[in-house]
């Protein structure tokens, strides 16, 4: 582990650590581990998928898809407690879950055969709007501004381009409306409908993410 990465760990009993804090995923999950087993309380391990799925997001891309995939293997889904059980046995349970969800994490068992890959990135792309709402909500120590959103979204639009999977134009526009500041979207209204790609009928810039990334590049120099 470096030695440099202690001086920047902010975390809690109910918090887990979050990727941005560590200088590698390898010390990431090796610094979990620790928190599982020695720290966190069953409030944290209730958040722990979560807060690893999320705090990876912009981080290691390839590692939140592996998270993603790992915890919809039924050996590894996080535990429910059951009717009648002791919530003391539930959070013993809880926390082997933990334990081994994050051991099989940090070795080679989870690398993701090309199928999953686009299932996981598919994922990603369905749930884009949500995990960078969950970025902003969560308390995690990154703020992102507008651009590193449009920035992360056409990085995600290219993986899925190489994975031959395209959503359509109005759907990719539609998804992304809601991220956009409100200065932005002012702009969008004073625009005219216009026919995108030379073929089918005119669309306003809500329906198109080829004529909404004019319109952003165009205001996006004037953003902080």
């Amino acid at each position: 582990m470096n030695p440099s990465t202690s001086s920047n760990l902010k975390f809690t009993s109910d918090e887990p650590l979050q990727r941005q804090q560590v200088n590698s995923s390898e010390d990431y999950l090796e610094l979990l581990q620790l928190w599982a087993k020695e720290y966190a309380s069953y409030a944290g391990l209730r958040k722990l998928k979560g807060a690893i799925e999320v705090s990876l997001f912009l981080m290691d891309k390839a590692l939140q898809r592996r998270t993603v995939s790992l915890a919809s293997d039924p050996q590894h889904v996080l535990p429910v407690r059951q009717a009648g059980e002791e919530l003391a046995d539930f959070e013993d349970r809880l926390r082997d879950w933990a334990e081994k969800f994050l051991q099989t994490l940090s070795g080679d068992k989870t690398q993701l055969s090309p199928d999953l890959q686009k299932e996981t990135a598919w994922v990603t792309f369905e749930f884009f709007v949500t995990l960078i709402t969950e970025i902003t909500l969560v308390g995690v120590a990154l703020s992102l501004s507008f651009k590193e959103k449009y920035f992360a979204y056409k990085e995600l639009l290219a993986d899925l381009k190489s994975r031959s999977l395209e959503p359509a134009d109005f759907v990719v526009g539609v998804k992304f409306w809601s991220l956009l500041p409100e200065e932005i979207k002012a702009l969008t209204r004073t625009k005219p409908k216009k026919q995108v790609g030379g073929t089918g009928d005119p669309v306003s810039v809500k329906h198109s993410w080829k004529y909404m990334q004019e319109v952003i590049e165009e205001a996006i120099a004037t953003l902080d």
